[in-house]
């Protein structure tokens, strides 16, 4: 039998190589749909920066764009350097994520991290790039810049009114995203001093937008960065988060997004805190299933990987929380997504690290994998008043094999 010139010694890796080069080219006529958000994502991206998967979703071809001006010199040689997406793919230089926790490496061709989800492009927006303000706003207000909590489904931008100069946070949905009416209608009867004031909201030019309060001293993510939070501090984020909670769970909603980014502070002495981003909460009283995981995955509970959500999952995202201030970095940090996600789907989370025993205690009842034995409001209020009756911790055994697995003939 003959040899075929497929069969040729480095004949096959050639014509891959040539295969290859020649499809990749028409890769930048297709893009991934997110089924959630809508957002485009290159053909590569498995999952959208909302936290949507996008396996399985077919590629669609991008409309003809009009044909481009001619290229002008470069003024320098500064201005080659590549700097987006399509300029290092060109160049074949593969994109670092920018963000310190993550810092892994993708295609020359990815706009987002395929490990966090988060955008490639590190450099603060200028306010000649920013989404201008619907008409309904931008008659009283004025843009001041873009505030970094940018997400898939809106974009937040920090304002003044121009008649009293007073800030103000607009957040701008994306064209065709509008917000649940039922989510936020039970939102408003949450008692405001859980959650941001929505001073005003409607729909203009194709956005939806609300406008709310501005606080000025930030998010918890600034009080966590300052490195391990003592036990008082950490008392006292606790109480008010769980005064939140059960006022977030006592409208009929689960936040399913708690994060340090989405606690903002409104005063630190004495601290007072409030929930923002319910672009993800659910109905408690509907289904309780969802498509895709959570939006945040470093603080997903273990059930939400197979759809499964009800309020303990924001308990479980407060005891990430306390963990992560208490030893003063998050236990995921500096890991992949892939193994975020089997270290989820695998083992708990441990609290041995916590020095103080009430806080220690307080993290592994909040940490336990079975929602049904986790710990939530009733078991907060015990831990609050020092009640010694509340039992420790404990997992249930795993079911399954209890020994260790052995091969035939082995003792």
């Amino acid at each position: 039998m003959g040899w075929s010139s497929a069969r040729l010694p480095g004949a096959r890796g050639k014509l891959g190589d040539r295969n290859r080069r020649a499809w990749l080219p028409l890769m930048s006529d297709f893009f991934r749909p997110c089924p959630s958000c809508g957002a485009e994502n290159t053909p590569i991206t498995l999952r959208c920066a909302c936290g949507a998967l996008l396996a399985g979703v077919d590629l669609v071809r991008r409309e003809a764009a009009p044909a481009a001006a001619p290229a002008q010199p470069e003024a320098s040689a500064a201005a080659s350097v590549p700097t987006t997406a399509p300029e290092a793919a060109s160049a074949g230089v593969p994109r670092r994520c920018p963000h310190e926790d993550c810092a892994q490496l993708n295609l020359p061709e990815a706009e987002s991290c395929v490990y966090c989800g988060r955008s490639l492009t590190d450099e603060p927006k200028t306010s000649a790039g920013l989404l201008r303000l619907p008409e309904a706003l931008a008659a009283r207000f004025a843009v001041q810049r873009a505030l970094p909590a940018q997400g898939a489904e809106a974009e937040l931008l920090l304002v003044t009114e121009m008649t009293s100069g007073e800030l103000r946070v607009a957040k701008i949905y994306r064209h065709g995203i509008v917000p649940k009416r039922e989510v936020q209608e039970r939102i408003a009867r949450v008692d405001p001093a859980h959650r941001v004031t929505v001073i005003e909201r409607g729909l203009s030019q194709g956005h939806a937008w609300e406008l709310m309060e501005y606080c000025a001293e930030g998010s918890l993510r600034e009080l966590l960065q300052a490195g391990p939070l003592a036990a008082p501090m950490i008392n006292a984020i606790v109480i008010e988060l769980a005064q939140a909670l059960a006022a977030v769970h006592a409208a009929g909603i689960v936040h399913r997004d708690l994060k340090p980014e989405n606690i903002l502070v409104r005063c630190r002495q004495p601290l007072d805190l409030v929930l923002t981003d319910f672009g993800t909460s659910s109905i408690l009283d509907a289904t309780q299933r969802f498509t895709g995981v959570a939006r945040t995955l470093p603080y997903a509970a273990p059930e939400t990987l197979s759809g499964v959500i009800d309020a303990k999952a924001d308990y479980w995202a407060l005891g990430v929380i306390v963990l992560e201030g208490a030893l003063g970095r998050h236990p995921f940090a500096g890991l992949s997504e892939a193994v975020i996600l089997h270290a989820l789907a695998t083992r708990g989370l441990d609290a041995a690290g916590i020095a103080d025993p009430a806080l220690r205690q307080l993290a592994r009842g909040l940490l336990l994998r079975d929602p049904g034995q986790r710990w939530g409001a009733e078991e907060l209020v015990r831990w609050q008043r020092g009640d010694a009756s509340l039992p420790e911790p404990r997992e249930a055994a795993a079911s399954g094999f209890k020994e260790a697995y052995r091969l035939a003939g082995e003792s």
